[in-house]
């Protein structure tokens, strides 16, 4: 009787000779499983999985130069950044701005917006948003881009000391 049930169990479970059992084709995101038993008894499980490969994190080197201008009443300073690119697709490029002075502008023919954010540890960023038509050309990704960071401090009075900008590595 064991035997039986056994029997009938296993038959129900395998597909008959010859035939295949599939199940609809996987969408994005899923996967399906067929089975296929040869003539010859041998047998195939194919698993199909179709998902979606995560984008790789941004990456990106930059090259600062610092000028500062002093005059009578304020010293202004200019931060040329060369950005380059090298993994991910950026929607906006951040820098520790650890100094003084105020941020005036950020310009350039790849800057879309700019802002100025201060996180919990009382740290200002600068953060740069690139225009999507400036991350490709001819459908391939351009990983270098150039822009100017205007920052302005007000002086009392010369002679005096104040703290020029710095630019960091800014955070996500």
């Amino acid at each position: 009787m064991k035997i039986h049930l056994l029997l009938i169990l296993l038959l129900a479970a395998i597909p008959a000779v010859g035939q295949e059992k599939t199940t609809n084709q996987p969408g994005p995101n899923q996967a399906s499983v067929s089975t296929t038993i040869g003539e010859d008894g041998s047998g195939r499980i194919i698993i199909d999985a179709k998902g979606e490969i995560p984008k790789p994190p941004v990456f990106y080197s930059s090259e600062v130069t610092n000028t500062a201008t002093i005059r009578p009443g304020q010293i202004d300073s200019e931060v040329d950044v060369k950005v380059r690119i090298l993994q991910g697709e950026p929607d906006v490029i951040s820098y520790w701005a650890h100094g003084i002075p105020d941020v005036v502008s950020v310009e350039g023919k790849g800057v879309a917006s700019w802002a100025v954010r201060w996180d919990d540890k009382k740290r200002r960023y600068v953060d740069v948003k690139l225009k999507k038509e400036a991350l490709t050309k001819d459908d391939k990704p351009v990983i270098e881009h150039d822009f100017k960071i205007r920052f302005k401090a007000e002086v009392e009075s010369l002679p005096a000391s104040a703290q020029l900008v710095n630019i960091g590595p800014g955070n996500d």
